[in-house]
């Protein structure tokens, strides 16, 4: 208890300046982007990611905002930094979450061994299913 009354008092005494900032800054980024817009910023998002790496990946960040906006000629008029910020602003759908994550082949995985008994037979429920009337 002694212990937790001296930081909860030296938290108190420690001066604002010294505190690390926690607000997150806001990013500006674009809305009303098109659709053709939105897909060439999904390949970008793809193409920045580490595994399997992307064409991006690893590149120094002028060079590879040049490159990405020679690839993508919709995106030839963006800055660096509205790219930059939309990527990361970008929601992932349902199917990319279930093709470009570990969870989709989870799951696919995970519904096989359910529908199989431990010899390997559908489950006796979907057995009748299959069987000639």
């Amino acid at each position: 208890m002694a212990l937790f009354s001296a930081v909860f008092a030296a938290a108190l005494i420690t001066p604002r300046a010294i505190q690390p900032r926690t607000a997150s800054v806001r990013m500006e980024v674009r809305s009303g982007y098109s659709n053709v817009e939105d897909k060439a910023l999904r390949a970008v998002r793809k193409g920045f990611g580490g595994y399997p790496a992307g064409p991006y990946y690893g590149l120094p960040p002028d060079e590879a905002y040049d490159l990405v906006r020679s690839d993508h000629a919709v995106l030839a008029e963006w800055s660096n930094e509205d790219i930059q910020d939309t990527v990361a602003d970008i929601k992932s759908t349902p199917l990319e979450i279930l093709i470009d994550t570990p969870i989709g082949p989870f799951l696919f995985l995970s519904t096989i061994a359910i529908a199989q008994d431990g010899d390997g037979n559908l489950l006796v429920g979907i057995q009748k299913l299959f069987e000639p009337r």
